[in-house]
């Protein structure tokens, strides 16, 4: 995959990158919400160590189900750029989480963001060529 191909927005259908830039920023936002609301003021309580699993799954699967969804709905073989792009929507929350809190699980979680939202793209244009 070539890079400046993957980050080029040339010829991309800007309502459909819009759309995958807000639901993923409003899946993260909520995503982020149910993380401190499960956490409390006793973050490190038991059962912490498997709220981070969780939410580093949680971080992986939202990403690649909206890439998955926007990559279908475009159609024009640009399916990890739509991916990567609208995985940025879900930086800013995060972005501004690990301000706040200096928790290094954040940068994980944005990794992981990114990774979900290309993985997601890649198999939408697999999906797509495959079925024909």
């Amino acid at each position: 995959m070539d890079f400046k191909r993957l980050m080029n927005t040339k010829g991309l259908g800007m309502w459909l990158l819009a759309s995958a830039i807000g639901l993923n920023l409003i899946y993260q936002i909520v995503l982020l919400s149910v993380i401190n609301i499960g956490l409390g003021p006793a973050g490190a309580a038991a059962g912490a160590d498997m709220l981070q699993v969780f939410v580093l799954l949680a971080s992986l699967v939202g990403p690649f189900v909206i890439g998955w969804i926007i990559t279908g709905m475009a159609g024009d073989g640009r399916g990890p750029t739509y991916g990567v792009y609208g995985a940025f929507g879900a930086a800013v929350p995060l972005g501004f989480a690990f301000v706040y809190t200096r928790a290094i699980i954040i940068l994980l979680m944005l990794v992981v963001v990114l990774a979900g939202g290309l993985n997601g793209g890649i198999f939408g244009e697999y999906m797509r060529h495959r079925r024909g």
